[in-house]
Formats: C-alpha cells, structure tokens, sequence
C-alpha cells in the first residue's frame, strides 16, 4: 500500500486575525513587519534597526492587554524587550536604561498573560524577570543567586497549571529544578534532586493531561553520588510531588495516546540476541512498563529499529521503521497500524513537525538511485490512511528545507519559512493542506527562522491591513491608552472572551470556549476574565475565598463587589465610585460600569490599597512594605509572609528604619550564619547594641528612654508602635 496523493477535504478559510513577523527586503535589513489573514497585504510596521543593520525581531509573546512584546536588536546592537500593537507608533521599547542589558533569546516564556525571561543588569547577573509590558510594569522577579553571579537560568518548560519549571543554581545547591507561577512567593527551588553542592541535568518528556510532568534526571559529573539523581522523575510541580519512580533508565520520547491520554508510549534501547541495541517502543500508565513492539521483530511484518515518533495532539503517535514504513499507534496492538510503505522519512532526519491540531506535516524523501541523492516532497498526516496526503510536489520553486517550526493560522492553514531548491533566498509559505496550495508570499524575503504570530487587532478583528498609503488600523488597547474592545459573553458577567483569547494564546489556538475553559480550568490556574479583575490579587487578598475553593470571579460577582472588595491592584471600586457620584446613584457595580463606560468615557480607574491578610510581625510595616515593594501589592501578597518566606533573602526592608542589608553587611556573623537578619536584630541584636541601619541608633533610644529600656522592649519595636507617635526623637548611627 502507498501513500495517498489526494485529500478527502479542504479547509475554508473563515479567519481575522493578523500576523507579526520579521522579514527583511533587498534594501532593508531584517525587521518588523505584519501580514492579514493568509499572509495577505504585508508590510513594514517599523525599522528598529534602520537601514541595512537588522535588529532581527522574535521570540514573539501575546500579553495580558493584547499587544505583543517580543526582543530585538536596536542601534547599539544590544537585544532588548520591545512591544507592539501593529502600529509603528504603538512598538517600542519597555525599559531605556543603559544599565539593563541583554534579554536572553533561549530564556523566554510567558505565563499567566505575563512575559518570563533572564535579563543582565548592572551590578547583577543574569536573574529571573517578569514583564506585563510596560517599564512600571517590568521588574526583577527573583534574584535567585544574589550579588554578581548568575543564576545561570535556563530549559524554561509551561507545564501547563500556570507554573513553569526551569533550572537554576542558588549559589549553594548547583543546578536543580525550579517552578515558578510568575510571583515571588511562588517562585522556589522545587526540590534539591542531588543534594549538596552539585546539581542535575534533567530532560522533560511528557507534560500529562493530569498536571503531571515525567522528566529524566541524572546528576552532573562533579558530582560524588550518581545514583541519587539519576532515573525516571514525576512531579506536579510541588515538592512533595516531586518523585522518582524508576532508578533503571530515562524515558525516551513520552509520548501521550489514547482517548484520554492518560497513557505514554516511549522507545528505548533493547540488547536482543547478540544483534547489538536496538530500539522497542514500549507503553507506560506511569508505573508499569509494558512492550507494545519490541525488537527484533515487532510483530507487524516491518523488522528493524524504530526511527522516529511524533506526536499528533489527538491521542495518536506517528513513527517509521527503517523498513520503510509510516505507522500509527493509540497505544494499543490493535490500534497499531500501517499508514503507508516506502516512506523514506529517516533519509532527513527529524523532519516531522506536529501542527498541534491532531495533524503533523512531514517530508516523504523522492531519492534516485544509485547515487542515492534526491529531493523530498511535502506531506501532511491526521493519522489515518485517507487523511495523509500529499500537499506539494518538489520542484526547484519548492522549499528544499524543511522548516524548524510551524504557525497554525487562525483558519486551519499552516505558515513557515524555507529555502528553496535553486539557491534562491529563504521565502515566507503558506498552505491550506491540500494539494497544490503550497506557495510563496510575494515581497517579503525572511530571514532565517522566521517566528510568525498572531496579533488581535482592535475592533471587531475583521479590519483589514491598511496598505502603505493607508492610515494605520488602531492595535491592541494599550496601557496608556486604554480602549474599549470587548467580546462580553452572555453566560457570565464581565468575561471577555476577546481579552481571554488574546492574552492565552493557548485557547486561542485550541479553538476551545473561553468561558467554559475558565469555569473549569481557568480561575483555577490563576487565569484573569478580563483587563480589570486579577484571579490572584483577589485570591491573595481573600483568604475566606481561597480557603473555600471557589471561583475568585463568580465570588467577585455575586458577593465580592458589594462587600467593597478590590478587584485587582489596578481597579478599586470603593474608589470609583466614591469619585463617580453619577454612577454610584445608579446602583451599578463599579467594574462593570467601568469597562461597559467608564474607560471609553475616559474616567480614572483608581489602584487599589491592599492590606495585609494575616498578623503582622512586631517589626514589619505593611503599609511601607506595599509601597515600597510594587510587585508585592500588585500581587496581594501579605508583607510578614512575604518578607520572611522571601523578602529578606532578597535584600528588601522590612519598615523604614531596618535596613536589611546594611545589617548584613555590618554584622558577618549574621550574615554567615544564613539567619533571619529581622529575627537576629528583635531576639539578640539590639540586646548587643547592634544598630537596625544608619538612621536609628539603638543603644542611643534606650539611654533617652528609660521606660523602654526598663520594660525590657525592642527599641525599634517600640519607636515604630508608640515613639513616633509620641514625638520621642531618634538619633543616626
């Protein structure tokens, strides 16, 4: 049996949303530009790097208002953080400071509607930042390796629950995993793998549809103790569920099958009859291991080693044989089947690319013989035999090299970048997956690699892409200019399936309800319902709603809102309406008025006050710690947890007048010892005379006041919860 040339269906183009690119012409450098649905009418949007220099723009990354941010190169040949609503006037720079230096390419990933990457700054390594895509916005997220030294952060991975695990090195554990949900509370050693100084090289290779993430470990050469590490890890990105399950190998290419995809097919080596290793493909629920098609013979007529497996997205694997053969799998004997023979797929490499929609697009080698040279046409597969189709034939005008990544359009159609054939330049293509639909885009030549995403312009999203003499169509709404652009769900108040869609590029793409996925998914992952209500201010504000397990949302709705609770940092509604008397006679809650009026009729929206949310330490000022600390009370956080758990570490005081590092750096017996400097100075350190920082002298205070030192109590305890008050004077150090 061959393979099938022709297509059962073809896919209807129905979309709307724009696409931003970099691409470069005869006169230009690499730069910026935007295409419309189909990559129609595209166009420059702006020379970051004018004239022949490139500033070679990607790493593209939707955010929480819309736009998109993405990194660039600008004159000084310095990559730097940009972002863009698709208009020249709305791409810019986030932060224009000299001191800030590179954002790393490799280290680049976004969680929760928000952007997570490694950038260099003056007096810092390379640390942990977060951006919402504005410079009041965009701050050090976690200084996990203090001073100078790097953190040496990398192999980011969304393990898809809003947290993401990267590797790191603290200074004192070597590399071991990390997890992340885009706060400073939530960002923490996961486990130390390989105790002591040395760390661990991991490889992830199935994120479950249960939360799960099975992961290869294994310890670093320096280290004295192999085995701790080494082997076949699970974790749901706790610490306590954090496990290893198996000390015998690694998994090799997990891959999920079955209608439920609780279940993982993986090849590994097999030594079968003096025959040398050979590769068996094996299915696993995660404890047992079973065979499924073991070497030397697989049970199906095709001898040999496998050579490749691909994942579909739809329960599916694909693999080939180096028989020939094209073969599909759920995981079961039964439905593990032959698609079709004489598929020379190994002959260049891993050329299979999942398209994520239960489709892969591959290259089926055309070689001649006996040189053994040739081309390779284009295929596409949905895992059945009527649905692997050829979509072009190789021809000089052809791509010749096979893409290192694929963008799905919002219509089903597939966009990319290649070379071609006859030396010509690396072409931007563009395919509906049938036969024949396969072709260049005129006037853009890409530079290699070309990452295409989409972007949601405002409006209706059906406006096309204004020509070069046509007055640019208004982005995405920025945050100093906020619109009005609103796709309101009849099913529940206030959720904007616009928004939702715009900032989680992963429902987008699945095509799947916005309301529904956050009515069941969603709120729980910490996922926002619209540009006003942020699921994990509320959530860190309310701890009566946190300890229920109740949609922060729907509690917002039907109770929150009156009870005078503030729906995110940026929006409080006591405020609004106190300032909006038109409105509060009206009855009206101020969130919805806001997004439904307020904004379009210009009105402020007014930033919430957060509070703390548990007893406070004798010797923390919540109210200083919020404002002095911007990313804590955007988050909610309560300040004596976050200064103890994490506050302190990081060099951050707890009131004004204990400074955190100047008691470090006074005293090295503290600092050595690895204590709480807060804690050292209330129970032991005034007793010793020790000073909190140069603004309050604490053996000066109790000679003045012979009250305090007589009842035995804290000198800065005391100045901070009556002296002040009391007008009794402080002296410097």
């Amino acid at each position: 049996m061959t393979l099938n040339p022709h297509p059962q269906v073809g896919i209807q183009a129905n979309g709307s949303t724009s696409y931003i690119f970099g691409a470069r012409t005869s006169d230009g450098g690499n730069e910026l530009w935007i295409a419309g649905p189909g990559m129609s009418q595209p166009r420059l949007i702006k020379d970051l790097n004018p004239g022949f220099s490139s500033s070679d723009p990607g790493d593209f990354f939707t955010l929480a208002d819309g736009r998109v941010a993405f990194t660039a190169e600008d004159e000084g040949y310095t990559r730097k953080l940009w972002v863009t609503d698709g208009t020249e006037a709305g791409t810019r720079k986030v932060l224009d400071d000299p001191n800030i230096g590179d954002v790393s390419i490799d280290n680049y990933i976004g969680v929760n509607g928000k952007l997570l990457f490694t950038q260099s700054q003056y007096g810092r390594g390379t640390e942990l930042w977060m951006s919402d895509g504005t410079a009041a916005g965009t701050q050090l997220l976690r200084d996990i390796y203090p001073g100078f030294m790097s953190s040496n952060i990398r192999d980011f991975t969304d393990i898809g629950n809003g947290k993401v695990l990267f590797r790191a090195n603290n200074g004192g554990a070597g590399d071991e995993l990390w997890v992340t949900d885009g706060t400073q509370a939530g960002t923490r050693l996961l486990r130390d793998i390989n105790p002591g100084p040395s760390g661990i090289e991991f490889d992830i290779e199935r994120i479950a549809a249960d939360g799960k993430v099975y992961f290869t470990a294994w310890a670093t050469e320096d280290s004295e103790d192999y085995e701790a590490a080494y082997g076949q890890w699970v974790t749901d990105g706790t610490p306590e569920g954090t496990v290893k399950i198996s000390s015998t190998g690694g998994w090799r290419d997990l891959y999920a099958v079955g209608t439920e995809q609780k279940a993982w097919v993986f090849m590994e080596f097999s030594y079968v009859d003096g025959r040398g290793h050979q590769m068996g493909l094996y299915v696993t629920d995660g404890t047992n291991v079973t065979p499924l098609l073991a070497p030397p013979d697989n049970g199906f007529g095709s001898p040999g080693a496998l050579q490749q497996l691909f994942e579909l997205g739809n329960g599916k694997v694909i693999f080939s044989t180096s028989g020939s053969a094209l073969w599909v799998t759920d995981g079961t004997k039964e439905g593990t089947k032959l698609l079709g023979e004489d598929v020379l797929i190994g002959q260049w490499g891993d050329e299979f690319l999942s398209l994520g929609n239960g489709k892969a697009l591959f290259l089926n080698a055309n070689l001649d013989y006996p040189s053994n040279t040739g081309v390779a046409d284009f295929w596409v597969t949905d895992g059945t035999v009527e649905g692997t189709v050829r979509i072009a034939d190789f021809s000089s005008g052809n791509p010749i090299a096979f893409p290192d990544k694929v963008t799905v359009m919002q219509d089903g159609s597939v966009v990319f970048s290649a070379g071609t054939a006859d030396g010509g330049p690396i072409r931007v293509w563009v395919s509906d997956l049938t036969p024949g639909s396969l072709k260049a885009v005129d006037g853009i030549t890409a530079w290699g690699g070309t990452d295409i995403h989409p972007i949601l312009l405002a409006g209706n999203g059906e406006t096309e892409i204004p020509g070069p003499d046509e007055p640019e169509v208004p982005g995405p709404v920025d945050p100093d200019n906020p619109g009005t652009s609103h796709d309101w769900a009849a099913e529940l108040p206030l959720f904007d399936k616009a928004f939702y869609r715009a900032i989680y590029a992963d429902i987008a793409q699945a095509g799947v309800d916005p309301v529904q996925h956050f009515l069941q998914f969603g709120w729980k992952e910490g996922r926002d319902p619209n540009s006003h209500f942020d699921t994990s201010f509320y959530m860190n504000q309310n701890p009566d709603v946190l300890a229920a397990g109740v949609n922060a949302f729907q509690h917002y709705l039907s109770a929150g809102a009156a009870e005078g609770r503030a729906a995110s940092f940026a929006f409080d509604g006591k405020a609004y309406l106190a300032a909006n008397a038109d409105v509060a006679n009206t009855g009206m809650d101020a969130l919805t008025h806001y997004l439904m009026h307020g904004a379009a009729e210009g009105r402020d929206a007014f930033q919430a006050m957060p509070h703390a949310t548990g007893p406070q330490h004798i010797l923390v000022d919540a109210s200083f710690y919020f404002g002095t600390n911007r990313d804590v009370a955007r988050e909610g956080f309560d300040p004596t947890q976050h200064f103890m758990a994490y506050g302190w570490q990081e060099g951050r005081d707890a009131n004004a007048f204990f400074d955190t590092d100047y008691y470090l750096s006074t005293y090295a017996d503290v600092k050595n010892a690895g204590i709480n400097p807060l804690e050292h100075y209330l129970q032991f350190g005034a007793a010793e005379g020790r000073d909190p920082s140069v603004r309050f002298d604490s053996s000066q205070y109790l000679a003045l006041n012979q009250d305090v030192s007589a009842a035995g109590v804290n000198p800065l305890a005391h100045y901070l919860h009556h002296g002040i008050t009391e007008g009794r004077d402080i002296f410097s150090v």
